[in-house]
């Protein structure tokens, strides 16, 4: 029999995004399950949805912010009790980082995830600066070889099309905003979940 089956979109910028990442990866209730972790560009699958960034609806941005602490706590998912002064940020060279290593270091891809949101959500550390990036990719690859390989096919074609071709494989699943997931039971039937929410 089949092991049931997750696909999680991933943005670096989602703190509950995030939460949910720590979940799949820590949870018991998730060992038997196959995960597939798809990085995307939430920004443009807003855009696609017709739908305002969370933080520009009035009233909405200081719940989130509050929302989002009391969530990590009640998960223990490692989290800093302060926004950086850097959210919102443009996620765009992790995110295309994230793919680079996808097509070029598949098996390297759930520990990349797990480290760029350590940095920006719980160290304030801003991964997408070159700098930041390209130590955080080397310490990942084990060499400055490989991570100058990845940056720089972060930058083609190939992976700006890859990223928005996910971004809208997850609007066509039905997603609006993250975490969004699609289960697949063993079975072969499949729902879709939104929500940190959802995971309980």
């Amino acid at each position: 029999m089949a092991n049931p089956k997750i696909t999680l979109f991933v943005d670096i910028g989602s703190p509950f995004c995030y939460m949910a990442f720590h979940l799949l990866r820590n949870s018991p209730a998730f060992k038997r399950c196959d995960i597939t972790y798809t990085p995307i560009l939430l920004g443009e699958l807003l855009k696609m949805c017709d739908n305002k960034p969370p933080l520009q609806i009035k009233n909405k941005s200081d719940w989130l912010k509050k929302e989002h602490f009391r969530w990590a706590k009640l998960l223990h998912v490692p989290i800093s009790t302060e926004l950086s002064s850097r959210f919102p940020v443009n996620t765009g060279p992790m995110q295309r980082a994230l793919t680079a290593i996808s097509i070029l270091y598949p098996d390297v891809l759930p520990s990349a995830i797990s480290l760029l949101y350590l940095n920006f959500w719980n160290h304030h550390i801003y991964p997408a600066a070159p700098e930041q990036l390209h130590t955080i990719v080397a310490a990942l690859v084990g060499s400055d070889k490989r991570a100058e390989k990845i940056i720089s096919t972060s930058n083609s074609d190939e992976v700006k099309h890859k990223l928005m071709q996910a971004t809208s494989s997850a609007f066509e699943e039905g997603a609006f905003g993250l975490p969004w997931m699609t289960a697949t039971s063993t079975d072969g039937h499949k729902e879709s979940f939104w929500g940190i929410q959802s995971m309980g």
